[in-house]
């Protein structure tokens, strides 16, 4: 009995050997090991003969962390010498080649929409993305995030422009990395997250490639989840809230596990960010499961002392999106999952941008969950978890003018008691457009494509009542320019400005 025990373990462990397994975190997937795969690629541009047919197959994240790949073996991956060949990149999620741009003299590698997380399930957690034996083009950005349609038309930061193509599987990043030549062996790996009030933007908005090159670094952009996807919360465990933060974790998860394997330094992750994405960052590392994985935080234009980095009445954006969409509910549960439905099944732009004139709480900001973030971020800094972080923060020479704007605005109709929309008027709505089961609201100036990815040019602008909504907020009717001269001297003799920090910033503290 014992020789048959023996043989069988023998013959199991043969059998494993010779599937060329890739170990997991979770569980065996049976492909040729990474060794094999790197070797077909740099002599034959293909992959090894997939043995999936051979051996079980498993849905799984393979497990490359202690994988020793040397400085030598990273600059073939390049393929330097061979132009027409890579960059290649062999990471826990698949395999991609990207593409090489010259600048000053030297490359800078782009890998373009990787993605680090599976579609993700309306107001649930991410998860990672599973091992994809195939070689990925990395060369274009993946689909933006779902967001307003209408404000992202013409958004843009000088010459970023926003690509204008949207989708609920939009959990990736960019990766843009100095030339492995020069420089440090290992770099230092720069995470941004992007701003826009947590309701627009992208990581496809910023091209990390001067960057890179001139910092000799390696700088990622990445998307999350925006908006109500992103940042709806009930206050309590039927919507926890905080799901475009844990998609920005999955990212710098997914970058400390494979710094190694595109030539960073996972000891060195650095998070910028500005805006909102300068709230977020400061939060992120406030997380008991960042797990010591960040160094430094860059918050630019914001932290997360903001007054509106952190929603403390949750519930009343909660009531507004479901009066939006017409899912308000005498009865909590029952308006939640109204609101569950119509995320999941929605086929119309629901993603109107707010903007408050005041610090509102009924804007898609992170929430104190108990669970991502357990205090307040005065008292966090209060005790020892950003003990081992850089901090860096600052503000721009006309910081908030963007702003200025839509309070000059205000303030002229106010005092001309012009009839206008303000930022907190609602859009009228048609509920009879929803269906009686609730689960789909029907529109016929948005088309979805198989893919169910949003294309801007789809959209019929004049007939469409949101974006024309979002026009009249934006539009607040004009005052003449020597109007306009007048008012500019009234707006800054009554200190408005004073007064308006005075009334919003009441409970602000200084460290």
């Amino acid at each position: 009995m014992n020789d048959i025990i023996i043989r069988f373990f023998f013959y199991f462990f043969l059998f494993l050997f010779h599937c060329n397994k890739i170990y997991s975190s979770s569980s065996i997937i049976y492909y040729p090991s990474y060794k094999l795969i790197f070797n077909h690629l740099l002599y034959n541009s293909t992959l090894p003969q997939d043995t999936k047919l051979k051996c079980k197959q498993t849905q799984t994240q393979a497990n490359f962390s202690h994988i020793n790949l040397s400085d030598k073996n990273l600059l073939k991956l390049a393929s330097y010498n061979k132009t027409n060949l890579g960059p290649y990149l062999i990471v826990s999620t698949g395999i991609y080649q990207g593409k090489r741009i010259k600048y000053n003299d030297r490359y800078i590698d782009q890998f373009l929409g990787i993605y680090y997380g599976e579609l993700p399930k309306s107001l649930k957690k991410p998860i990672k993305k599973y091992f994809d034996y195939s070689l990925k083009n990395a060369t274009e950005f993946s689909p933006s995030c779902m967001q307003s349609l209408s404000m992202t038309k013409n958004l843009s930061y000088g010459s970023f422009i926003m690509q204008h193509e949207f989708n609920n599987n939009c959990l990736s990043l960019n990766i843009y990395r100095a030339d492995l030549r020069y420089g440090e062996e290992h770099k230092a790996i720069m995470v941004f997250s992007h701003g826009g009030s947590n309701q627009l933007g992208s990581g496809s908005l910023f091209d990390g490639s001067i960057l890179a090159s001139e910092g000799d670094i390696i700088v990622i952009t990445m998307n999350f989840r925006l908006n109500f996807h992103g940042f709806l919360s009930s206050g309590d465990d039927q919507i926890k809230g905080n799901y475009g933060l844990w998609d920005q974790l999955l990212a710098i998860e997914w970058i400390y596990e494979n710094a190694h394997l595109f030539g960073g330094d996972k000891n060195r992750i650095v998070l910028a960010g500005h805006s909102a994405g300068a709230g977020n960052v400061m939060l992120i590392p406030a997380s008991r499961y960042s797990r010591g994985m960040i160094r430094r935080v860059i918050s630019q234009s914001g932290t997360g002392l903001a007054p509106w980095s952190i929603n403390h009445k949750p519930i009343e954006l909660l009531k507004r999106f479901a009066d939006d969409i017409c899912c308000k509910r005498s009865n909590k549960k029952d308006m939640i999952n109204c609101i569950h439905q119509v995320l999941e099944k929605s086929d119309r732009d629901i993603y109107h941008l707010q903007i408050s004139l005041a610090i509102a709480d009924d804007n898609p900001y992170p929430v104190i969950d108990n669970d991502f973030i357990n205090d307040t971020i005065e008292n966090i800094l209060q005790s020892d978890i950003y003990k081992n972080i850089d901090f860096l923060t600052g503000v721009t020479l006309n910081e908030a003018l963007y702003f200025a704007e839509y309070h000059i605005k205000y303030f002229y109709n106010e005092h001309e008691n012009v009839s206008h929309l303000n930022n907190k008027t609602s859009l009228k709505k048609e509920c009879q457009n929803i269906n009686s089961n609730l689960t789909t609201i029907k529109s016929s100036n948005i088309i979805f494509n198989k893919n169910s990815t949003i294309k801007i040019n789809s959209l019929k602008h004049e007939n469409n009542d949101i974006i024309n909504f979002e026009r009249q907020i934006i539009d607040i009717e004009k005052p003449s320019i020597n109007e306009f001269d007048m008012y500019l001297q009234k707006f800054v003799k009554q200190k408005y400005i004073d007064q308006y920090i005075k009334a919003n910033f009441q409970h602000g503290q200084c460290f």
